[in-house]
C-alpha cells in the first residue's frame, strides 16, 4: 500500500463520520431540524457538503469505497508490443496525455481513462488529492479515475487556484482488511482468477512499473495533470447560475444569532449566493427580489473591486479577518454589520422568526429559524 495509505489508516482507527455529514445529506427535505441535531454546516466550513461521499472520514481524509465506470465499453485492443510483453507476464497502466472534463458536476472535475493488460477484475487502489478509492475492478482493460478541483469550494479570492493534480493507481495482492466505520466494512480479496495469474503474492508481475514489497509484489503507476483554464469556470463557481432554481433547501436555523451569523458569513465568503438566496433570506424578502435582481447585486459587489478572503490553505472566513458584531436590535430584528480585517463590508438586517414553520413537523424541539431581511453594500 501507499505511504499515505499507511499514514491515513493509522489515523482514522478511532474516527468517525462528521456529523455534518449526514446533516447536509439531508439538504433538499423540508423537515425542520430539530433540538439535538447538528447544525448545517456548510457555510464556514472549507468545502460544501455537496457530495457527502467526500467527506465520511473528513476528520482525517477522504477514504471512498466506489466502483468503476463505463464498464460497456468494448475492450481496447493493446498495441502490438504490448500483447508481446504479456505473453512474458509484463503487465502495465498507461494513462492519457490529457483527462476528460466531466460536465454536470458542482465543482470542476475531470476523468482519466487509463488502460491496462491486467487480468480482468483485478482490483486496485485510486489516489488523487480529492479521493482515495479502495478497491474497484479492472473493466474492459480500463481503469476509470474521477477527481474534483477543491479549490473551488475555496474562499473568494483563492477560487481556481488548484496546481497540477496526480493520479496515482496501485495494484497489490492483499489490500488492508477492514475500513473503521459503520458496519467495519471488510475490502473484498483479490479474485481466485487473478491470483492463478498473478500468484498468491503476484510473484508474476513483472514489467517496469513493478515495486517488490513484504506482501509481494505491487503494481504502481502515476501521473500528473495540470486544471483546464479558466478553473472551476470562472471567479465565481459556486455563485449560482443564471436562473437559480427553488431547491427547498429549508429555511436558516440556529440556536442563537452567532450560529446564523456563521451560516451567513459562510456562504458570502465562498459566494454561495444561490444558497444563500434559497435558505438565508427571509421568506417575505426572498418573494420580494428575483434571483435576476439578487444575482446582479451580489455580483457586482463580489467582482467591482475583486473581494479577496483568501488565506492559508485551510483558514476559514475566522481565519482570513471576516469577523461581525451586533450594532442594535429592534424587537425580533437585530442589525449586524460585517467587516474585512477590521474595514466596514455588509450591514444586514437579520430577523428571528419564531412563529415560521416551513411545514407541518414543527414541533416543540424544532430549532429556531432565521432570515436575512436586508443588506446595505459598505
Amino acid at each position: 500500500m501507499t505511504a499515505r495509505w499507511r499514514r491515513e489508516l493509522g489515523r482514522i482507527d478511532d474516527a468517525g463520520p462528521a456529523p455534518s455529514v449526514f446533516q447536509r445529506a439531508k439538504e433538499g427535505s423540508t423537515l425542520p431540524r430539530e433540538l439535538g441535531d447538528p447544525p448545517r454546516r456548510g457555510p464556514g466550513t472549507r468545502v460544501l457538503a455537496i457530495v457527502v461521499a467526500l467527506a465520511v472520514f473528513g476528520a482525517v481524509g477522504v477514504f471512498v469505497w466506489s466502483g468503476f465506470e463505463g464498464g460497456t465499453s468494448p475492450s481496447p485492443k493493446p498495441p502490438a508490443e504490448a500483447t508481446a510483453k504479456t505473453k512474458t507476464h509484463e503487465y502495465f497502466i498507461r494513462f492519457p496525455a490529457e483527462p476528460q472534463e466531466v460536465a454536470g458536476r458542482p465543482v470542476q472535475s475531470a476523468r482519466v481513462v487509463a488502460t491496462t493488460n491486467l487480468p480482468e477484475g483485478t482490483r486496485v487502489s485510486e489516489d488523487t488529492p480529492s479521493t482515495g478509492s479502495c478497491c474497484p475492478q479492472v473493466a474492459n482493460g480500463r481503469i476509470v479515475v474521477t477527481s474534483d478541483n477543491e479549490s473551488c469550494y475555496g474562499l473568494v479570492g483563492e477560487i481556481g487556484n488548484a496546481p497540477p493534480y496526480t493520479v496515482t493507481i496501485t495494484v497489490q495482492p492483499v489490500y488492508p482488511g477492514a475500513i473503521p466505520g459503520p458496519g467495519n466494512f471488510h475490502i473484498p480479496p483479490q479474485p481466485r482468477s487473478v491470483f492463478r495469474l498473478l500468484g498468491k503474492r503476484f510473484q508474476h508481475l513483472k514489467g517496469p512499473q513493478i515495486r517488490h514489497t513484504r506482501e509481494g509484489n505491487e503494481l504502481v503507476a502515476s501521473a500528473t495533470y495540470s486544471w483546464a483554464k479558466p478553473q472551476c469556470g470562472g471567479p465565481l463557481p459556486l455563485f449560482g447560475g443564471p436562473n437559480c432554481p427553488h431547491t427547498h433547501l429549508g429555511q436558516l436555523q440556529a440556536d442563537t444569532l452567532s450560529g446564523a451569523m456563521e451560516e451567513i458569513i459562510g456562504a458570502i465568503s465562498q459566494a454561495r449566493m444561490c444558497e444563500f438566496w434559497n435558505t438565508d433570506l427571509a421568506p417575505a424578502t426572498q418573494d420580494g427580489v428575483t434571483w435576476a435582481s439578487f444575482s446582479d447585486q451580489w455580483r457586482h459587489w463580489f467582482l467591482e473591486p475583486p473581494k479577496d478572503f483568501s488565506g492559508k490553505p485551510g483558514a476559514t472566513w475566522e481565519d482570513v479577518g471576516l469577523a461581525w458584531r451586533e450594532m442594535n436590535q429592534s424587537g425580533l430584528r437585530r442589525f449586524v454589520e460585517i467587516t474585512h480585517h477590521g474595514a466596514p463590508l455588509l450591514r444586514l438586517e437579520v430577523d428571528a422568526m419564531p412563529g415560521y414553520c416551513p411545514s407541518r413537523h414543527c414541533g416543540p424541539n424544532v430549532v429556531p429559524f432565521w432570515g436575512v431581511a436586508s443588506w446595505t453594500f459598505a
